[in-house]
């Protein structure tokens, strides 16, 4: 609540919180996200894939062998109310998948969740910063329901998502929580991947990098 309005959030695993809140989380952060990152790699294999091949060819037949390694990173809860507006984008570069956890409540509709926007004349990030684009650019694909138990995980290479919620929405005390976080490469296989890529690839990679 320190936070403006509509960029409310909570990093976790949590550092001051009832006890119950912080078991809670902390199991789902050490032990079942190292449970569910494979099993999320192994999903998006194919597209993932063939999206690092584009972007390093030098890497070889299986660009998910190691020495790739792969972590869990930028995790918050987020709290999101009436009016607000995120405009479409991507995720910082290195996140590689951005995972999106609906924490909805039993008595909240399915209303406001995320948008999916497909974008004309895509190109790539430039700079591993947030990519914003235009809203000229993007088409709506789909309103993703803010739906209980579910999740939705993207590939943050292409495309843009958002999310928007009117300043009448019913209830007035309407509240949109979510658990957000990205898969990406481990710190020493962004080293790696980095020395791969010439100086020119070096500066649209350079920048937010996922914590080890």
């Amino acid at each position: 609540g320190d936070k403006a309005r509509n960029k409310e959030h909570v990093n976790v695993p949590l550092t001051m919180a009832p006890a119950y809140s912080r078991k809670v989380w902390n199991f789902l952060i050490f032990d079942l996200q190292p449970v569910m990152r494979p099993l999320l790699v192994e999903k998006f294999r194919k597209p993932l894939a063939e999206w690092i091949a584009a972007q390093w060819p030098g890497i070889g037949p299986d660009p998910l062998a190691p020495p790739m390694e792969f972590n869990t990173a930028d995790g918050r809860i987020m709290r999101r109310g009436r009016g607000y507006y995120i405009l479409p984008h991507r995720d910082p570069k290195w996140g590689f998948l951005t995972g999106i956890l609906y924490l909805a409540r039993p008595h909240d509709n399915e209303q406001w969740g995320t948008q999916l926007f497909a974008v004309d004349e895509d190109g790539e990030a430039m700079g591993a910063a947030p990519h914003w684009i235009d809203p000229d650019k993007c088409r709506l694909v789909v309103d993703v329901p803010y739906r209980r138990n579910t999740m939705l995980v993207m590939l943050n290479s292409c495309g843009a998502h958002g999310a928007r919620i009117p300043e009448d929405a019913e209830p007035a005390d309407l509240q949109r929580h979510i658990y957000q976080f990205r898969i990406g490469p481990s710190h020493p296989t962004i080293l790696w991947l980095t020395e791969m890529l010439s100086e020119e690839q070096r500066a649209l990679w350079a920048g937010k990098v996922a914590p080890a």
